[in-house]
């Protein structure tokens, strides 16, 4: 069913109760319906609906704003004396089609229609558009509706809580119980488990550091012995060479630390 709706951009003027209050002043030059939301340019000062001219601009694609009057588009507020003449018209509820009676004041129009009994809604269960006069009532009786136990907090569609008695209740809560406590068991479980892992993994490393240390004393011994050794030798043959040159009185052989 389509409706004359004042949230798509503009009023129709077949919803103006008394036809004589409507100028043309009144009207959008864009899509020749009652202005909504108004606002003017500001080198023309002729007056459009908010979206009518937001949506034409949008369309120009053109470096600079153009109005529809080929000006340099400016935006700024409407006249208050456009804004008094709006202001007395009486306008059809946009549901009058399926059942609204009011005729509301321009400026209470918006408020209204958000709040109207008469505005379609959809059902929560079945998905179906029930006004919204009648929406309570629906939802209370809708099979589809999602219910949930106050007592095991299980959710159930409302058809199926006729069959929801404490016996089954009681066994909603022990199968909570039992998940909750094998849930509980399973993290401390992976806990210990990563726990052990770390424990390995450091033992891995105070080994390896231990090899590495005895690797590292063992070079070192071998070192210090190969020294000893060295003065050793050292030591012998400047003693030789002392004793050479006491018991000969010979020059010094420098080739003694070669042989």
């Amino acid at each position: 069913m389509s409706l004359s709706k004042s949230d798509s951009g503009s009023i129709s003027t077949d919803r103006i109760s008394d036809h004589c209050l409507v100028y043309d002043i009144c009207l959008c030059p864009i899509c020749q319906n009652i202005l909504w939301k108004p606002v003017a340019c500001k080198v023309c000062e002729n007056a459009f609906c908010s979206k009518c001219i937001t949506t034409w601009l949008y369309k120009q694609y053109r470096s600079r704003p153009i109005c529809p009057f080929n000006c340099n588009y400016r935006e700024r507020k409407c006249p208050s004396i456009l804004l008094n003449l709006l202001s007395k018209l009486k306008v059809d509820c946009r549901y009058k089609s399926i059942g609204c009676e009011n005729i509301i004041c321009y400026e209470a129009l918006e408020r209204h229609e958000d709040e109207c009994q008469y505005q379609m809604k959809q059902c929560k269960g079945c998905e179906k558009s029930i006004l919204l006069k009648d929406l309570d009532d629906h939802e209370n009786e809708c099979d589809m509706i999602d219910v949930i136990c106050c007592k095991c907090q299980y959710v159930y569609k409302q058809k199926e809580m006729k069959n929801h008695n404490q016996i089954r209740c009681l066994e909603n809560i022990m199968e909570r119980k039992m998940e909750e406590a094998l849930k509980k068991q399973q993290q401390m479980f992976e806990q210990k488990l990563k726990l052990l892992e770390e424990n390995y993994r450091e033992k891995l490393s105070q080994d390896g550091r231990q090899i590495n240390n005895h690797h590292s004393n063992y070079s070192g011994d071998n070192l210090c012995i190969h020294n000893r050794k060295h003065c050793s030798v050292i030591e012998i043959k400047q003693s030789t060479i002392r004793q050479q040159k006491r018991r000969h009185n010979a020059p010094f052989n420098p080739f003694i630390f070669y042989k």
